[in-house]
C-alpha cells in the first residue's frame, strides 16, 4: 500500500527565516520610532522646566524691582558701574532703610535675591543674566538665559518702569 502525501503541513526553513526577519524589521522600527518619541518629550520637558523657572523669576523680579525708589546696576563682584548701565547684579532701594538686590551666581546657575542681607535662590538652571538700567526712562530691562541638559538655550527678558521720585 502506497499513500501520498498531497497536503504537507508546515514552513520550511527559508520561510521561517523570512518571517523572522520582517518581524525583526517592524519591531526595530516601532523601538526607534518609541524611543524618538520619548527623546522629544524629554527635551520638551526640560524646556519647559527652563521657561518656568524663567518667568516665574523674572515676574517676582519685575514686581520688586517696580516699587524701587533708586536702582544700582553693579558688575560681577557687586562693585558698582559707574560708566555702564548693563551687569549680572542689580542692587535697589525701596525706601530710605530698606534695600535688596538679584545677581546671578555663575558656580550654581541660580538666580539669588538678596533678603535681609542673605543671597536666597530664585530660579535654577540659568546660565546668564543681564539688568540694563536707562536713567532717562527711568526703567531696568532684565534678560535672562537658561538651559537644562539638551533643551536649547532659552531667553526671556522684560521691561521694568520704576515707579515716579
Amino acid at each position: 500500500m502506497n499513500i501520498e502525501r498531497l497536503d504537507e503541513s508546515g514552513f520550511t526553513f527559508v520561510e521561517a527565516i523570512m518571517a523572522l526577519t520582517i518581524f525583526a524589521i517592524v519591531i526595530s522600527a516601532v523601538a526607534l520610532i518609541y524611543v524618538t518619541g520619548y527623546r522629544s518629550y524629554y527635551r520638551e520637558q526640560q524646556q519647559i522646566e527652563v521657561q518656568e523657572s524663567l518667568r516665574i523669576a523674572l515676574d517676582k523680579m519685575s514686581r520688586n524691582i517696580r516699587q524701587a525708589v533708586s536702582v544700582t546696576v553693579c558688575g560681577e563682584n557687586g562693585e558698582e558701574l559707574e560708566d555702564q548701565t548693563d551687569g549680572p547684579w542689580l542692587e535697589f532701594s525701596l525706601s530710605e532703610t530698606e534695600s535688596s538686590g538679584y545677581r546671578f551666581d555663575e558656580e550654581q546657575q541660580e538666580i539669588e535675591e538678596k533678603v535681609g542681607g542673605e543671597w536666597q535662590p530664585v530660579a535654577s538652571n540659568v546660565t546668564d543674566l543681564n539688568f540694563r538700567y536707562d536713567s532717562e526712562s527711568n526703567t531696568v530691562a532684565i534678560t535672562v538665559r537658561g538651559e537644562k541638559g539638551n533643551s536649547g538655550v532659552i531667553e526671556l527678558s522684560t521691561k521694568v518702569h520704576l515707579r515716579a521720585t
